[in-house]
C-alpha cells in the first residue's frame, strides 16, 4: 500500500469515529476520496482493488476505460464483474487491474 493509501485509510478510520453525516464525517470522507483519486490519477493504467479501496473509485476507473462494474457477494468472497461489449471479466478482491490500451486485464495475487 502506498503512503497516500495509508493516509486515505487513516481518514476513513477518522470518519468512522464521528456521527454519520456530521461535518467532521463529511470532511474526513472528502479528504479520503480526494487522496484515493490522486492515487488513481497517478497510475491511470493500473488499479489495485483491495478491501480498503472505495468501490466507487474502482467503478470510476473501469468507467474511464469504457467498462461497467458490478460488485457481488453471496456467502463468499466479494467479486467484481467488469463488462464492455462481449468482454467479461470476473475477479475476487484483492486484485490488480491493468489497462493495456485495448482492454482491462486481471492479475490475482
Amino acid at each position: 500500500m502506498t503512503d497516500l493509501a495509508h493516509v486515505a485509510l487513516d481518514y476513513r478510520t477518522r470518519a468512522n469515529r464521528h456521527r454519520y453525516d456530521s461535518q467532521e464525517w463529511r470532511d474526513a470522507q472528502a479528504m479520503a476520496d480526494a487522496l484515493e483519486r490522486m492515487i488513481g490519477n497517478r497510475t491511470p493504467n493500473d488499479h489495485h482493488a483491495t478491501w480498503s479501496t472505495s468501490t466507487h473509485l474502482t467503478a470510476e476507473w473501469a468507467r474511464r476505460h469504457g467498462y461497467q462494474l458490478a460488485i457481488t457477494s453471496y456467502g463468499g468472497p466479494v467479486g467484481l464483474i467488469l463488462q464492455r461489449g462481449d468482454h467479461l471479466l470476473v475477479a475476487n478482491i484483492p486484485c490488480h487491474l491493468h489497462w493495456n490500451g485495448n482492454k482491462i486485464t486481471l492479475e490475482q495475487p
